[in-house]
Parts: structure tokens; C-alpha cells; sequence
């Protein structure tokens, strides 16, 4: 129910489908997660939380509202993780830009990204001799808040989410970092 055009990263064509069935029964909750889903691809986000929020409302164990941050604090907030990181791992971030999106680009998502993506790497690994720069790694802001229901969750996903991608950018495939996050 909408999911599927979510993946395919139309987002327009997900709240048509939601909207349509909350017009049918307004109390569904997970209608209402989709439309708050589809309403943060596309960038309108008092309307998503009013959607998270209604989607909470109807059903608080499985939904909540998400932690929201300024730009500027997201930015602080990561910063402030990267610095936490020990020497050696910044010592090899040092060609390797971190930048913050709201959300994953539908070219990303029509290339194969999953829409609530929370971060990527894009670039070589550490020990490649393949040079091409710049290096990059992006968290979605957005889609790490829409996971967090305050501030220290919302921390902790950043963390991790960073942590993920350097682990990437060290060459490490996503098996071997999900046993690692997994031991941690």
C-alpha cells in the first residue's frame, strides 16, 4: 500500500494511494506512516509530522513523532560525532567529505538506494589505488530522524550511521559491518 511506489522512489504516486485509502478509513495507522513517508521525499515536512503524528496517535506502540534538529544542529551533531572519532579513523577521513541531504535523490533511489537510506558512502576504500575523489559520505537527515523519537536515539543514529559508512570507506561489506554493529 504505497511502499512499493516509495521504493521506486515515487513518492507522489505513494500519498495518491495513501490518501486514497485514509479516505476510505482515516484510522490505519501505517496509511498514515506511508503518507509521512512519502511526504518527507518530497520535502514537506510539517506535513509529514502531522502525519507521524497521527500515525502515533492511532497506534503509539508501534509509531512515533521523530526528533526533529535544524540543519545547523544536524551539522553540529555530526560534527561533533567525527571529532569523537578516535586519530586513526580521522586520519583517514581527511580526503573524505561528509555531507548531510535531506533525503536520498530519486536518481539515487531509481539506482537502487532503498528511499529511507540513512546514509552512503560514495568513493574508494582506504587502501584502494583508485584515487578518484572526492570521497563521500552522506547521511539523510530526514530519514535518521524519522527513526528517532528524541534527541539521544537521534545522537546514536547518527554515530552509527557514520560509524557504517567509514566502515565502507575502510572497505568493509555490509555483512562483516552488521557483525561488528551487531557485537557493539
Amino acid at each position: 500500500m504505497g511502499h512499493d511506489h516509495l521504493a521506486a522512489g515515487r513518492a507522489d504516486e505513494a500519498l495518491v494511494v495513501a490518501d486514497v485509502v485514509a479516505a476510505q478509513d482515516d484510522g490505519i495507522a501505517a496509511v498514515h506512516e506511508v503518507r509521512a513517508l512519502a511526504l518527507t521525499l518530497m520535502g514537506r515536512i510539517e506535513e509529514a509530522d502531522r502525519a507521524f503524528a497521527r500515525a502515533a496517535e492511532l497506534d503509539p506502540e508501534e509509531y512515533f513523532a521523530p526528533f526533529r534538529l535544524g540543519r545547523n544542529e544536524f551539522d553540529a551533531a555530526v560534527e561533533q560525532t567525527l571529532s569523537g572519532l578516535p586519530e586513526q579513523f580521522r586520519d583517514y577521513l581527511q580526503n573524505v567529505e561528509v555531507g548531510v541531504e535531506d533525503t536520498p535523490s530519486p536518481e539515487l533511489i531509481a539506482d537502487g538506494l532503498e528511499f529511507d537510506l540513512l546514509g552512503v558512502y560514495i568513493g574508494s576504500t582506504a587502501d584502494s589505488d583508485d584515487w578518484d575523489f572526492p570521497d563521500r559520505v552522506v547521511l539523510f537527515q530526514r530519514n535518521l530522524e524519522n527513526i528517532s523519537p528524541d534527541h539521544e536515539t537521534l545522537l546514536a543514529e547518527i554515530r552509527d550511521t557514520l560509524l557504517h559508512e567509514v566502515g565502507h570507506h575502510f572497505g568493509m561489506d555490509e555483512e562483516t559491518l552488521r557483525e561488528i554493529e551487531e557485537e557493539n
